[in-house]
């Protein structure tokens, strides 16, 4: 048996202490790999999981915000159609009340209508009556005063029977005694006539006269030509 030097012995015993070490390493790296691998398969599947929320958070982000846009304009529609549809309604309701309102008004105005003509007429004739009362009452009080002026009127009232062959003519008898004994004269004169019969009456006003012809009768009183005039005018 050969002794192999210390030195040599050393070496070989630190060759084999390296080949374990070496093998002691690569068993350690493989664990650590692996390890490592599972770390980063786990923080990849951390990731992925987090990528998949952030999406599904902006997807339901999107999705609220553009839920809410659409109530937002859904609404916004919905108002305009109400807007509208009110207006609508108001604006047929408005046609109806006016439709049931204008035969109303209508009436109204002819009912404003008819009263006022009524009141202008009312008026009217009492404005003319009360005139022709004025107008009677002057000519009575000229009359009482000036006695000679129911001649004129006397000859007016006598044309209106010209041409009969006889007249009979009743006068207010102070009106006949003015006249005195040139009364049948002046009858004649003015009718044209040959026969004349004058007679007084007291219940003829001063300036009235009534006159009987073979056709019938001429009413010339003052009361009757003051209502002839009324109703001439109004007329």
């Amino acid at each position: 048996m050969s002794l192999i030097p210390s030195g040599r012995l050393l070496k070989a015993h630190a060759v084999r202490e390296l080949g374990q070490r070496e093998a002691f390493n690569f068993s350690d790296l493989e664990r650590q790999g692996t390890d490592y691998l599972t770390k980063v398969q786990a923080d990849a599947s951390q990731l992925l999981a987090q990528a998949k929320q952030s999406a599904e958070n902006e997807r339901n982000r999107i999705y609220e915000e553009a839920r809410i846009a659409g109530e937002r304009a859904g609404l916004a529609k919905a108002q305009e159609l109400i807007a509208k549809q009110a207006a609508e309604e108001a604006a047929r309701l408005c046609q109806a009340r006016f439709a049931t309102l204008t035969p109303a008004v209508e009436a109204v105005a002819k009912a404003i209508a008819t009263d006022r003509d009524q009141w202008l007429h009312h008026w009217e004739k009492t404005a003319i009556s009360l005139a022709v009362a004025i107008a009677g009452k002057l000519v009575r009080s000229t009359l009482a005063t000036q006695p000679e002026r129911a001649t004129a009127m006397i000859a007016e009232a006598l044309k209106l029977a010209a041409g009969n062959p006889s007249l009979k003519v009743w006068l207010n008898p102070g009106d006949l005694a003015h006249l005195g004994n040139d009364a049948p004269q002046l009858v004649k004169s003015i009718c044209h006539v040959h026969d004349v019969t004058l007679q007084g009456d007291d219940q003829l006003s001063p300036g009235s006269c009534r006159i009987e012809t073979q056709h019938g009768e001429v009413d010339a009183r003052l009361e009757t030509m003051l209502e002839r005039m009324t109703t001439e005018l109004l007329t």
